[in-house]
């Protein structure tokens, strides 16, 4: 197998997978198969709980495909976080079903970068705010301002995107245009984004 971790117990792992085949099923690239219960990523490692080995450990990038007895959370890549059941749509591409018992969507996994998130105990705040000013002189005057920035609060379950931005135009010192606009959207578990309010002014 190609992970240290696993290598010591891929044939003990493959001997008792013919005696115990119930559990999540994970696959590996080289054909191994082990059993057990999805934990959890860390470092880009899958944590597979077992009955034969405990802990076990394999790169996300050696896993072929992931079969699971229940739902789990998945992040993938472009920070869309969805919930369901893994299994397969043919016999050999993996699928995720949705709680609710939608139809299998196909999901890879170079898509996935992690699976069941620990809970943040605080809220990932990241931003960024932009300011600008074109000044032109001669017989009109006229006065350009931009301005526009945007926020993401990120949770393990959700993401709340705001953004923000106006342009106001002056010409011989009296406003002559003014347009903005202000928007929120939020995420949660689902590949629905649901924009929450969008107004200009």
């Amino acid at each position: 197998m190609k992970t240290a971790t696993c290598r010591p117990v891929s044939a003990f792992a493959c001997f008792l997978l013919a005696l115990n085949v119930s559990g999540d099923e994970v696959i590996i690239d080289n054909g191994d198969r082990l059993t057990g219960v999805v934990k959890t990523t860390k470092e880009s490692k899958l944590i597979l709980e077992t009955s034969y080995a405990g802990e076990v450990k394999v790169q996300l990038s050696d896993i072929k495909r992931i079969m699971t007895d229940k739902p789990v959370k998945l992040i993938l890549e472009d920070d869309t976080q969805v919930s369901g059941t893994l299994s397969t749509s043919n016999g050999t591409e993996m699928a995720i079903r949705g709680d609710s018992g939608s139809e299998l969507q196909p999901v890879l996994m170079t898509q996935i970068t992690s699976i069941n998130p620990e809970k943040l105990s605080i809220v990932q705040v990241t931003g960024q705010f932009n300011a600008g000013l074109d000044r032109n002189r001669g017989n009109t005057d006229n006065d350009k301002y931009h301005v526009d920035a945007k926020t993401l609060l990120q949770w393990s379950d959700s993401r709340l995107n705001m953004r923000v931005d106006g342009d106001l135009e002056r010409t011989n010192n009296k406003k002559s245009k003014q347009k903005g606009q202000l928007g929120i959207k939020y995420d949660y578990f689902s590949n629905t984004e649901d924009f929450l309010f969008h107004q200009k002014w």
